[in-house]
């Protein structure tokens, strides 16, 4: 809400792109917190409701409401805790963010596929793909100095994680990672 109200004094187009860009990861971080509160078990987040949640929110803020874009969530029964949780919110938000701006521009219409899996206990194997028109030509996306996909890089690290990124038919972001250790709160 700060950021909104500061925003309504910008007149500069990119650094208001850059507070609205601010309040997506932040709504991605409230996410998490309001869905604690809620829950009976306060150290651990349940994936599947926070992945469509977030999905909904970012699909709103993007004005797409309009659009004919289909998410496809395959969401595994995953329960996280919130130092796991938080930067894969981040990541989501991220990518997904990345698909409604500029996946679709030529055509309203597309396909955005999550599925969110346990490999085994404690490792998981996230993956964004998009229908869209792919990277743009010369599009170095391993050396990208672009916000958006630092911070995915980063928060795969954080995770102690691998990310592929296959640009074949649609971008598609596949990443494994482990579950971090809670650290207990009083």
């Amino acid at each position: 809400s700060l950021l909104e109200l500061q925003a309504q004094y910008i007149e500069d187009e990119p650094t208001l792109v850059l507070f609205e860009e601010s309040q997506t990861r932040i709504h991605s971080m409230a996410l998490i917190h309001e869905q604690l509160y809620q829950s009976e078990n306060l150290d651990r987040i349940d994936l599947p409701s926070y992945v469509e949640n977030l999905v909904a929110n970012l699909y709103q803020s993007f004005g797409c409401g309009n659009t004919s874009i289909q998410f496809n969530l395959n969401v595994d029964p995953i329960y996280l805790n919130i130092e796991t949780a938080i930067p894969c919110g981040l990541i989501i938000n991220e990518l997904v963010s990345n698909c409604l701006k500029y996946a679709f521009t030529q055509s309203l219409a597309g396909e955005i596929n999550i599925n969110f899996n346990e490999i085994n206990p404690q490792q998981f194997h996230l993956s964004i793909q998009d229908n869209g028109r792919g990277f743009p030509a010369g599009f170095d996306v391993e050396n990208t100095e672009t916000l958006g996909l630092r911070l995915v890089r980063m928060l795969t690290c954080q995770l102690d994680g691998n990310i592929v990124v296959d640009s074949g038919c649609g971008p598609c972001y596949d990443i494994t990672f482990v579950e971090l250790n809670y650290r207990r709160r009083i």
